[in-house]
């Protein structure tokens, strides 16, 4: 974990979160089996390791360098996770790119 995501995490701040989260679901009398959380997380096909960049020292300190770029040449999909707060789960979806019509 990282330093600032460390700090970030609070007993008080969570605690504070999940007291207004049920006291809004007993305001609207929302039930635990119509509240769900959802993921995603995204995959790059055809890219089996990490690359690396070269550049200089003078693009990284002035920050004009800020991500890696694809070649434009893989595809992208996407995995969809969701759990209901009663336990239940719903099946993961997997989402492929379109295809186009021309």
């Amino acid at each position: 974990m990282d330093r600032q995501r460390h700090h970030a995490d609070s007993y008080y701040k969570y605690k504070l979160y999940f007291n207004l989260l049920h006291s809004k679901m007993d305001e609207y009398t929302i039930k635990s089996w119509n509240t769900y959380n959802m993921d995603e997380k995204g995959f790059l096909l055809s890219l089996t390791s990490r690359s690396k960049r070269v550049f200089s020292r003078h693009l990284y300190d002035g920050k004009e360098v800020s991500e890696a770029l694809q070649d434009g040449l893989r595809e992208f999909i996407t995995l969809l996770a969701c759990i209901c707060a009663d336990g239940s789960t719903v099946p993961p979806a997997i989402i492929y790119p379109g295809k186009g019509s021309l």
